[in-house]
């Protein structure tokens, strides 16, 4: 076995056993399931249940789990089959069913919109009907290997964010559909299929996308070593973001991938987006555009050993990659050598005359060139972006939960009741806090939103 190969290996058991990707580590729990219960939820209304012969029943008006009962059926054996009854209310399922190891079969409610983890590590066969109204499926599925295949043309037009939804899977190919034509913003698919041992092929239709939505495929197939074929088709040619947005950590250790088709270009950035792809030989793009994060070429083709052609790259003008280019231990740190072990017949146009020439000292055959025409600026500018959006859409009184929308991955912290808390809002710019204390009438909510190359922007609003 070859050196790469038991890296890859060890880095994908090593996410499966620490949650690298987020998946949670449960045992059976000792104590038996009460055969009755209920539980109070958010909106201080309840869930009751029934557990017969193996089918767990839930019921009532509650919408989700208090945060102290969101593990309370984690890792039940005894738990086969989960419904929902009619009269059930429940909006979100978040992490409900985690490392329930026998749960095969599940009948879900009509009004489920969040599904993030619900059925992490469980033995599930099949997804299950999902609601018409589901948004996020975030880590829904991920380590149930028993589901070896998904139509996704079939999975509700409503899902924006996949996030490592299927990894862990042994599905053996994929064949996504874009449904929802009016949506703007970002399509999630972070990490969808990631360390799915079996995939083999992907193809990804984006007939449907307007002209203000795009696709986030960040680690898309991070770590699937028997993936050997990907194709991305039939994006519009109107397409603002025509292609892929942020390509990072896309096909990593794919060690037989041997064709990836994209009909239009990529976007923001390819760190490690072809990492350790030794049977890459077809690489069809448009080139790479808007390349921002000043680290967005660090490890992309390393060890691509017989890739050939050339390929244009082009930065955003206020990408700090021409700050960094400036200094040969920043480049360093930022872009290391992203062309380790590459073939002579690999060349690369880069609108970056420093980076050019940084890249052709480094240890590689592959070919460097300055674009002139993809310099938009000539050199760094510090200027600065405002955010246009922040807002908070959730934040009534009695409730322990905050839900705002500001810039993609920016960094929020939040300010109430004496307390302080911070996430990093999603690819479409949404963000949710979970309060220590319920929301009472006048509460001030300080929000403050931050992300490298835009102004700080702040807000206060008031609880009604």
């Amino acid at each position: 076995m070859s050196t790469d190969r038991k890296k890859w290996i060890i880095v994908g058991i090593l996410a499966m056993l620490w949650g690298i990707a987020g998946s949670a580590s449960v045992t059976a729990q000792e104590e038996p399931l009460p055969e009755k219960g209920s539980m109070l939820c958010e909106n201080y209304e309840k869930i009751e249940y029934v557990l017969k012969d193996g089918t767990l029943t839930i019921s009532g008006e509650g919408d989700r789990l208090q945060e102290d009962d969101q593990y309370f059926f984690h890792g039940r054996e005894e738990i086969r089959r989960v419904e929902f009854a009619e009269d059930c209310r429940m909006v979100d399922i978040t992490k409900m069913f985690v490392a329930c190891a026998n749960l095969k079969d599940v009948k879900l409610s009509p009004l489920i919109e969040d599904m993030e983890s619900a059925f992490d590590s469980t033995g599930l066969e099949r997804v299950p009907e999902l609601p018409e109204g589901v948004e996020n499926i975030s880590r829904a599925f991920i380590n149930c290997t028993g589901i070896t295949q998904v139509d996704f043309a079939k999975l509700p037009a409503s899902i924006t964010n996949f996030t490592r939804a299927f990894q862990g899977t042994s599905i053996t190919t994929a064949n996504f559909m874009v449904r929802d034509g009016k949506k703007t913003g970002a399509f999630d698919y972070s990490y969808c299929l990631a360390y799915c041992p079996n995939l083999t092929n992907v193809v990804f239709d984006g007939s449907n996308l307007n002209n203000a939505a795009y696709l986030w495929l960040e680690g898309l197939c991070d770590g699937c070593d028997s993936l050997k074929a990907f194709e991305l088709k039939n994006v519009p040619a109107s397409n603002i973001q025509q292609g892929i947005y942020n390509g990072a950590n896309m096909f990593r250790g794919c060690s037989q991938l041997a064709t990836v088709k994209n009909c239009g270009y990529f976007f923001y950035s390819v760190a490690g987006a072809f990492e350790d792809c030794v049977s890459l030989k077809t690489l069809q793009t448009k080139g790479f555009r808007g390349m921002y994060a000043g680290d967005c070429l660090l490890d992309t083709f390393k060890n691509c050993k017989v890739l050939r052609g050339s390929y244009y790259v082009a930065f955003q003008n206020t990408s700090s990659i021409y700050r960094v280019a400036k200094s040969s231990t920043s480049l360093k740190e930022s872009v290391g050598n992203p062309f380790k072990n590459c073939g002579s017949g690999l060349a690369l146009h880069i609108g970056c005359k420093d980076l050019v020439t940084y890249l052709n000292k480094r240890d590689t055959k592959a070919k460097f060139y300055y674009w002139k025409a993809g310099d938009p600026t000539g050199g760094y500018t510090s200027q600065k972006k405002t955010i246009s959006t922040l807002k908070l859409t959730k934040y009534k009184r009695k409730t322990k939960k905050i839900i705002g929308k500001t810039v993609k991955k920016g960094k929020v912290t939040v300010k109430v009741s004496g307390k302080t808390y911070k996430v990093t809002s999603n690819s479409s710019g949404k963000f949710t806090i979970r309060l220590k204390k319920v929301l009472k009438k006048k509460n001030k909510i300080k929000v403050t939103v931050s992300k490298s190359g835009y102004k700080t922007k702040s807000k206060t609003f008031k609880v009604k």
